[in-house]
């Protein structure tokens, strides 16, 4: 057969979506000039492998879970994940990867691969957060915030964003503020609001709008210079303590 309609029919393989999520990093591959042939080949030895789980004796969990993510979704707005890939996330998080763990929650909340259940995926958040992963940490905050496969809860929702933001998730600082300054899962205090507001300035990485500044510049004024300076200390405090290390 030659190389043409080899390709040809490669191509329309992945159209049926026999090999998922083995193009992207084939693709990035190809800096080597691979002909299609060899596309063919190792997109069938990463299923072949995947579906056998035949992982070799010193490949960590993280690497299996690597391979997992290559099988799991072609990226294209609204594929879904295989149930392959599914199965080997599950398993993955069964024997206690984090990672794998986060991606059941996040697969059952939003219907990826999976029939959408707001309790499994709370129930896999809980799993990946109790074994140190941060994004569930973060995502099981979320969940009582909204009530997403749980009874909402504010002072929950507090509580754990509080702890992943002294863990370093950076998403957590400005839902913080809000709480503070609506008064959710807390008494209304607009000091430790505006601290936790300075704190996200502080560590983004990107520059404030114009907009932005004005709504800083009006919450300052609105609590007066005395409390905004104690906000500011404050600001240092909370710093101090947020670790970055995961």
């Amino acid at each position: 057969m030659n190389t043409s309609l080899h390709l040809v029919l490669f191509i329309m393989f992945l159209a049926v979506g026999s090999l998922n999520s083995a193009l992207p990093s084939l693709i990035e591959s190809n800096s080597n000039n691979l002909t299609a042939e060899d596309f063919d080949r190792m997109a069938m030895d990463i299923r072949k492998k995947a579906i056998q789980q035949t992982y070799h004796g010193n490949e960590s969990s993280d690497e299996e879970y690597k391979k997992a993510v290559r099988l799991s979704i072609i990226w294209k707005k609204g594929e879904d994940n295989t149930r392959l890939a599914h199965q080997l996330f599950e398993k993955l998080a069964e024997s206690g990867n984090s990672k794998a763990a986060w991606q059941l929650g996040f697969d059952y909340e939003h219907g990826r691969g999976v029939k959408p259940d707001a309790q499994k995926a709370f129930y896999w958040y809980k799993k990946a957060a109790d074994s140190g992963d941060l994004n569930g940490l973060y995502a099981v905050a979320r969940c009582y915030y909204e009530g997403t496969g749980v009874p909402k809860d504010y002072k929950k929702a507090l509580n754990t964003y509080l702890e992943s933001a002294y863990r370093g998730e950076k998403n957590a600082f400005s839902m913080l503020s809000h709480m503070y300054w609506y008064g959710k899962g807390t008494t209304k205090d607009e000091i430790e609001a505006l601290a936790w507001i300075y704190v996200e300035d502080a560590n983004s990485n990107y520059d404030k709008s114009q907009k932005g500044i004005n709504a800083l510049n009006g919450l300052e004024r609105e609590i007066g210079n005395r409390a905004t300076l104690q906000a500011q200390q404050r600001a240092k405090e909370i710093s101090n303590k947020i670790s970055f290390k995961q």
